[in-house]
């Protein structure tokens, strides 16, 4: 119930060498929560993430060994969200989904999210993964600080404004509770939600588009 765009597996080949070495790591996802049509748009931005995707993803042998034995049989993709199994390891995503659940019935969570799903962008650029240089998301330390470096250099705003202000530079729109991050996620048609604490499709509770 899952199609997958043309670049797919080059992108899963490409990025196995760094999960496989980095131990903070323990998933490749082909999926984006908040890729939607519309607020996505660069088909080669990759970034790591704290949220488990999960649709089309890989995980190396050693994290396998670890949790495979207490594998649940329904709602694996929550129970690898609890903060308990994922133990702070993230996993890396593309910004533009590789991935898009057409499935209408079943699935790992019931297919509650079925209404958001179809509304994803699924990349259509075959893009030449190997031979980039992607090893700037196998160093987590040095990843976070060249992340931040963009977020704090993106101009404040209101979430009134964003929409517009974006067309000009990067913006950043600020929240200290989980409802005023459910306000402007409403408005910017994201996800809402979060699963232990962490909301969906982002680094550090930080949920970028476009």
């Amino acid at each position: 119930d899952i199609e997958i765009a043309p670049d797919f597996f080059s992108l899963m080949a490409a990025t196995a060498p760094i999960l496989d070495s980095d131990p903070t790591l323990w998933a490749v996802s082909g999926f984006n929560d908040n890729g939607f049509r519309g607020l996505v748009g660069d088909p080669t931005r990759l970034v790591r993430s704290d949220f488990f995707p999960g649709l089309g993803w890989m995980m190396p042998r050693r994290v396998w060994d670890e949790i495979g034995r207490s594998w649940p049989g329904r709602f694996w993709d929550d129970w690898m969200r609890n903060f308990a199994v994922r133990r702070g390891r993230q996993t890396i995503r593309p910004e533009v989904p590789r991935t898009y659940h057409f499935g209408v019935k079943g699935g790992a969570s019931g297919n509650v999210l079925g209404k958001q799903l179809d509304r994803i962008s699924l990349n259509t650029a075959d893009v030449t993964w190997d031979g980039r240089d992607l090893s700037f998301l196998g160093d987590r330390d040095k990843y976070r600080r060249s992340y931040y470096r963009r977020v704090l250099e993106a101009r404040p705003t209101k979430i009134k404004d964003a929409r517009t202000a974006v067309g000009t530079s990067d913006v950043r729109v600020e929240y200290r509770t989980f409802a005023e991050f459910q306000s402007a996620a409403k408005n910017l048609g994201i996800m809402e939600e979060d699963r232990s604490g962490t909301v969906r499709s982002s680094f550090e509770n930080v949920v970028e588009v476009r």
